[in-house]
């Protein structure tokens, strides 16, 4: 069972960010099947065993869990065609994947990255959200409380103003005014191929339940 990534797996990312193009990519392909493709799924897969006991709704088959190598450009300014990083997402199965909350794990050349949370979802997700978290803030600054000196406070795009109908000065109010909310922890890049990386972002995981918990039940309403 592959338990962290191979040095070749990185390498070659390093390369791909040189040489961010289809040219280079199309004679390359092999290696990217070999060198990428392959242990990165190898990878998620051994971390499906680990969810398999701590959370297994969350459970997600590689190739859905994993994140397309080529980038959407459609409305970016930077147009090089391929991510240059490794990022998967387990979501819980039982919900859908768009109103649901996720376990996550990305491998850049700069850091990696874990941790949980939803991004934005569609608005009666985000509004029963809220209304959870209006209601039980008390329960989530319980929950975020042993969490916060290794992932931070929570993160997630806001709006300027706390959204109707709740007031402006709500115990709450700084998280009513996120589109979403995640955690994370990040690590140097070289964890992601220390052979005990798996076990490293299972701890995370593990740590992170409570909260994704709290989450589920307010998207669900």
């Amino acid at each position: 069972m592959r338990t962290c990534l191979p040095p070749e797996s990185i390498a070659f990312l390093t390369d791909l960010a040189a040489h961010n193009e289809r040219a280079w990519f199309d004679e390359n392909r092999k290696r990217y099947e070999t060198a990428l493709k392959r242990p990165a799924r190898e990878l998620i897969a051994a971390i499906n065993e680990g969810l398999a006991e701590l959370a297994p709704d969350f459970v997600t088959p590689p190739n859905k869990a994993i994140s397309r190598i080529h980038r959407d450009v459609r409305f970016s300014k930077d147009k090089t065609p391929y991510h240059t990083h490794v990022w998967a997402a387990f979501h819980d199965q039982t919900a859908d994947r768009r109103s649901g909350a996720a376990l996550y794990v990305g491998i850049r050349l700069d850091e990696v990255g874990v941790g949980a949370g939803c991004w934005q979802p569609p608005k009666p997700a985000i509004t029963h959200l809220r209304s959870h978290v209006a209601d039980h803030h008390s329960e989530l600054t319980a929950v975020l409380e042993p969490l916060l000196d290794t992932y931070g406070p929570l993160r997630g795009e806001a709006y300027k103003r706390v959204p109707a109908p709740w007031p402006r000065d709500h115990p709450a109010a700084e998280w009513l005014k996120l589109k979403g909310m995640h955690l994370a922890a990040t690590m140097p890049p070289t964890h992601a191929t220390e052979p005990d990386f798996v076990p490293q972002v299972l701890e995370h995981f593990s740590r992170l339940l409570p909260f994704v918990a709290f989450v589920a039940r307010g998207l669900r309403g």
